[in-house]
């Protein structure tokens, strides 16, 4: 017994071969856009100082005044600000500052970025986080901006 194929199955076949491909450049093109989102957000609250951070010490206002750097919070010089990138790795989307990027003293912004977020009780430093609200409202804004419907869009592209 045989059967006979009718309908248009070279294009289902074609759009078969091309799911694969279109699930990997939706995920890769939503990690992405999640990462340039949580990016602009840093910057964002950085510049705006809208976080409700723990006010600088009048002698750290005073001797930053002194150096003429900026006497906003996370702010001395505009290093940290500049090194907030986002990358994606594999499955994964990043964003903050890589270990590799140094301010003009030498020091590793993301060790500077690290004792800001948790503060350090040695140095009388107190938690003004940064990224846990940034992690959160990306989390948020992948809930309303799924790869799902991105695949999909990119689906009724290949049917037309």
């Amino acid at each position: 017994m045989s059967m006979k194929k009718f309908g248009a199955w070279e294009q289902v076949e074609g759009l078969i071969g091309k799911l694969s491909k279109t699930f990997k450049d939706a995920q890769q093109e939503t990690l992405k856009k999640v990462g340039l989102f949580a990016e602009g957000k840093a910057k964002k609250h950085m510049s705006a100082q809208d976080l409700g951070w723990i006010p600088l010490k009048p002698e750290t206002l005073k001797n930053k005044q002194r150096n003429n750097h900026s006497t906003n919070t996370l702010v001395m010089t505009s290093a940290y600000f500049q090194s907030i990138t986002s990358w994606v790795q594999g499955d994964r989307a990043y964003a903050g500052v890589k270990k590799v990027v140094r301010n003009d003293q030498g020091e590793e912004i993301a060790n500077i970025a690290k004792i800001h977020e948790f503060g350090s009780r040695k140095a009388g430093i107190p938690a003004r986080p940064l990224w846990q609200p940034v992690f959160k409202e990306a989390l948020e804004w992948l809930d309303n901006n799924s790869p799902e419907e991105l695949v999909i869009k990119k689906l009724r592209k290949l049917i037309r």
